[in-house]
């Protein structure tokens, strides 16, 4: 878990927009929440050297961004536009890996890289209207693979 939180915290850094990981109860005019929909631990290989089980630990993630407000002089469409571009910049630069010192994760896990990322078809993106006619909400899904490196002493 401690991966999505170092993961929620650079998105949050590079994009200045509140990043809520679910489930949560936390509002905001601006944010980008980010839920595991699923997660798997794969064995690779084990060091018989040094007695040490290396996995690969996969975080399916929906990552929603969502912006709320009246659209007075394009003030909305303007920023959903520049949010969704950062965004795409953040989650494109150089595969997204991180590296971290092992204790700031856990002891075992020394680094994070983001796989893939893709907007899913059959989710909606876009504006759409909330309560009364003059406030929009635009939202916009992308779904995301993180990897985790993880090492497991077996001595």
């Amino acid at each position: 878990m401690n991966a999505i939180i170092t993961f929620a915290k650079n998105i949050e850094n590079h994009m200045g927009i509140t990043t809520l990981v679910e489930p949560t109860n936390a509002h905001s005019n601006a944010c980008i929440r980010l839920a595991i929909t699923d997660n798997k631990m794969i064995q690779t290989d084990i060091d018989y050297q040094n007695l040490i089980q290396h996995y690969d630990i996969h975080f399916f993630l929906d990552i929603s961004l969502q912006i709320k407000g009246a659209n007075l002089n394009n003030s909305l469409l303007t920023r959903a536009n520049y949010a969704s571009i950062r965004f795409q910049d953040f989650m494109r630069k150089e595969g997204i890996i991180f590296d971290h010192p092992a204790d700031q994760i856990s002891p075992e896990i020394n680094t994070i890289e983001q796989s893939y990322f893709q907007k899913p078809q059959k989710k909606q993106s876009g504006f759409f209207n909330i309560g009364d006619e003059k406030l929009f909400l635009y939202k916009e899904e992308w779904s995301v693979l993180l990897t985790t490196a993880a090492n497991k002493d077996i001595s």
